[in-house]
């Protein structure tokens, strides 16, 4: 675990801090914004706790209805949105390493879930947040913190965000929200974001839609969830505490689809980021098989670390260096198994789909599916050979956003 920052007074709670990174603050960076989960621990230990979250909205107390921001009093989540909103929270905590934890009633959570009619026509969304604080009485530091936020979408049908399986908007929509909470903020908002990355393609937090519905954050959101985050839910990029302050100061509330997070920063010497990403070279052929193989998702070597159980962009890094070949490398993937693992079958047909997917973005017709599986049935082509093929592609660049990547690089531990 990375140092955390501490504030040394109340005023450097809510002055916010900057990464260095334009394209992370584009995302992170504001004045008076509202905390986050890294600023989550156990008094006691000064461990993160679960991040507690409910499908019950309290009776009694409804901040949108109280702000004026919604036309009618909230609504629960129908099972069918819930489970929805658990694969969301699920696939969060794989990026992050935050552990939420589902409790039966507002009280006991953290966050909590609800629909609403919202005034404003145009809004499908809206996330209040509310944090407590103590003051260090002989030094004047901000102590323990305690965090609430209310995650609201429209009830309304024409805005069609009832609708929260993956892949459509509904969820998009809930991921752009759930960012908010996590401490992201619009892009062109505070430190501006570069305007050729604020769009949905690079950041599910801007209001430009580019492609999609969306079913995973995209590079600039993962960016930004890494520095502050890390692997472990901390990562040393967050406000810290000092503990055993012993001064109440005044609660402080936010509607946070306009104020996330601000964060400082720490630099880890283990993590490493590589930027060469021009044609033939490790790092390219790297990321272009893995976006190939795996999908655009497992380029980012935190994310894979998650998702699969190694560094996918570390390993594939070490091995080009070395001096492997592109077949070599697509070899080792396919005797290893690897791709039927994530996807469930070992059928070549399956094979070629999920290939062609990665790398075309679309499903191919049943013509160009047949084809393909035929030459593996038949030993005219392997499993690697496709690979192969299929990194040479040119719009597999586009998949895996080749120009973002070169612009931002990839942070990675070393492959041992």
């Amino acid at each position: 675990m990375q140092d955390i920052y501490a504030f040394q007074s109340e005023q450097a709670l809510s002055s916010g801090l900057r990464s260095g990174d334009a394209v992370i603050d584009g995302l992170i960076y504001e004045i008076g914004g509202m905390p986050n989960w890294n600023w989550h621990f156990d008094s006691d230990d000064q461990f993160q706790r679960p991040v507690y979250y409910s499908f019950s909205p309290d009776p009694y107390y409804d901040p949108a209805w109280e702000q004026y921001d919604s036309d009618e009093y909230q609504t629960p989540f129908n099972s069918q949105q819930q489970a929805h909103t658990r694969i969301a929270l699920s696939y969060i905590d794989q990026v992050t390493g935050l552990d939420h934890v589902e409790v039966s009633s507002a009280d006991q959570a953290d966050l909590v879930f609800a629909y609403t009619d919202l005034s404003d026509p145009d809004t499908t969304g809206i996330c209040y947040g509310e944090y407590s604080y103590v003051i260090h009485g002989g030094t004047g530091a901000v102590g323990s913190i305690g965090i609430k936020q209310y995650l609201y979408l429209d009830s309304t049908p024409s805005n069609d965000v009832l609708d929260l399986t993956p892949g459509g908007y509904g969820y998009e929509t809930l991921l752009h929200e759930l960012g908010h909470a996590l401490g992201l903020n619009h892009p062109h908002e505070a430190e501006v974001l570069d305007p050729g990355l604020d769009n949905t393609a690079s950041t599910l937090m801007s209001y430009n839609a580019s492609g999609g519905p969306y079913s995973e954050f995209q590079a600039v959101d993962l960016m930004a969830l890494e520095w502050l985050y890390g692997t472990d839910g901390i990562g040393g990029n967050g406000y810290g505490q000092v503990f055993n302050a012993d001064q109440q100061a005044d609660s402080q509330v936010a509607a946070v689809d306009d104020s996330p997070a601000s964060q400082g920063s720490t630099d880890d010497p283990i993590v490493q980021r590589y930027t060469d990403f021009s044609s033939g070279s490790a790092g390219y052929l790297s990321a272009a098989l893995i976006g190939a193989a795996f999908g655009a998702a497992y380029v980012n070597d935190f994310v894979s670390r998650e998702n699969s159980g190694s560094g996918y962009f570390a390993a594939g890094l070490s091995l080009f260096e070395a001096g492997w070949t592109m077949l070599s490398v697509s070899q080792l993937v396919a005797d290893g198994g690897f791709i039927e693992a994530q996807i469930g079958s070992s059928s070549s047909t399956d094979w070629v789909d999920h290939i062609y997917e990665n790398v075309m973005g679309v499903s191919p017709d049943a013509f160009v599916s047949s084809v393909l599986s035929a030459q593996l049935d038949s030993g005219a082509q392997t499993r690697a050979d496709l690979l192969v093929l299929a990194t040479s592609v040119p719009a597999i660049e586009d998949q895996i956003n080749l120009q973002l990547i070169a612009q931002t690089g990839i942070s990675y531990i070393p492959f041992a």
